[in-house]
């Protein structure tokens, strides 16, 4: 069942969206038309349509987003102007997102005013016009590309649809006869629960939000939230995705799971992991090295899928190199060691996307070996560790310190360190922390 619809101008756009809520574990359909296939609302959780209206009068355009969203939520929506609430038809639980231009070409004011016309009275439109991921940035209400305000980019000589001023405000205000307000950067820095007092207060169904960097976004995501209003996210994508990580994030079976990453070829490695498999609790999954760094994103898809299948009941998933003895690397090279680099960039981008996706939340990550602790930091942007203790010789238990993952339990270990036995004792050790922690909670 469709727990996120994505409503686009184009194709592209619909389809970035699409693959960045894959990348997150949504199973994901992406139309060539305003319309779904037969099954498609049931048999996805993301699906995105394009309404092909980016060049289109603004009239149509907004008559198009509006129909589009009425065929895919139902004549529910019909009802929605009047009496009839989103909980009654039975919606509740769908996030529906009007995706734009990230250079804010199109009728943006026009199809804001066709989806808010789809969804009930009380439903508010949330932009963030900012794509960190892709250099665009909104700052005082202004949007920059690669650090060039909008006016003097390359969205200024468009064709078909060109940007002649760069203040999104503006710009939507033009568009469209709707009360538009503004949450500043400032605001922003103040804490989602600035952000969330703000959206709660203003009496404009449209509100537009700075944000520089994907930690904004987060914190957007995050008021939004829990502002406790109903919106429409409007946005190149960053926003959506983070309200949809956290609007359908799961917690596993019991919130315990552990995420174990073991990135070494040794012997060592492979007899710690069978012992684990034959006297503990876990669940494998064992990577190919060379389908990872040909096709990341379909290898995360394909981890998301086995664990969603095989890692119920399962207090520990662990992905792992271990196994692939078809892959040999000579270290002792440049271009060994650049080779052996970006094997453990690799793997720790797979590990990063699997702690930051939605359908399980993990409370410890193992790092095995040091260039895979090293790469996952990087990446993650941590700052360090705050050590808690050794649980065994070489084996450190702490807390990331920083980036994306701080405060998250973390146990490091060297790959060749210990005996077949260790890996077993040091998740039941680490468990028995747990254990003692839960009981000085509740005690």
């Amino acid at each position: 069942m469709a727990e996120v619809l994505v409503i686009a101008d184009d194709f592209t756009g619909a389809n970035d969206t699409g693959a960045l809520l894959r990348q997150r574990g949504f199973s994901t359909f992406s139309s060539f038309r305003d319309e779904l296939p037969d099954g498609a609302w049931n048999r996805y959780e993301a699906v995105c349509i394009n309404t092909d209206s980016r060049s289109e009068e603004g009239q149509e355009a907004k008559a198009r987003v509006y129909q589009a969203a009425v065929r895919c939520l139902g004549e529910a929506a019909h009802k929605w102007n009047g009496e009839t609430t989103l909980e009654q038809d039975g919606k509740t639980g769908v996030l529906v997102s009007k995706r734009i231009d990230s250079t804010l070409r199109g009728n943006i004011g026009k199809e804001i005013e066709g989806i808010l016309e789809a969804v009930p009275r009380d439903w508010k439109a949330v932009v963030v016009p900012a794509g960190p991921r892709a250099g665009r940035i909104c700052v005082g209400g202004y949007v920059l590309v690669e650090g060039i305000p909008l006016e003097k980019s390359g969205a200024a000589r468009d064709p078909r649809t060109p940007v002649t001023e760069s203040r999104a405000v503006d710009i939507i205000r033009k568009q469209t006869e709707r009360q538009v307000d503004w949450i500043s950067l400032e605001e922003v820095h103040r804490g989602a629960g600035e952000v969330a007092g703000r959206l709660r207060d203003s009496e404009c169904s449209v509100v537009v939000v700075d944000a520089a960097d994907m930690d904004d976004i987060r914190t957007i995501a995050r008021g939004c939230v829990e502002s406790g209003v109903a919106y429409v996210c409007v946005d190149p994508g960053d926003f959506t995705l983070e309200t949809a990580s956290l609007r359908f994030a799961g917690s596993g079976e019991d919130g315990r799971k552990n995420l174990l990453v073991v990135g070494s070829l040794s012997e060592t490695s492979r007899e710690q992991l069978d012992f684990l498999k034959e006297n503990g609790d876990v669940c494998l999954y064992p990577v190919d090295i060379e389908r990872l760094l040909r096709e990341p994103a379909e290898e995360m898809c394909r981890v998301n899928r086995y664990f969603r299948e095989e890692g119920a009941g399962h207090e520990n998933l662990c992905i792992t190199t271990a196994y692939s003895k078809r892959f040999h690397v000579a270290s002792d090279s440049g271009e060994g060691r650049r080779t052996a680099e970006l094997i453990a960039e690799a793997v720790a981008g797979l590990a990063l996307g699997l702690v930051k996706q939605r359908e399980t939340k993990f409370e410890l990550i193992y790092l095995s070996g040091g260039d895979i602790a090293k790469a996952f930091a990087g990446l993650a942007g941590m700052e360090g560790v705050e050590p808690q203790g050794e649980i065994s010789p070489l084996a450190v238990y702490g807390y990331a310190a920083g980036g994306e993952v701080s405060g998250m339990k973390i146990l490091t270990k060297g790959g060749m360190i210990g005996d077949r036995e260790t890996l077993h004792k040091m998740l039941s050790c680490v468990k028995m922390i747990n254990q003692i922690s839960v009981q000085e909670e509740e005690g």
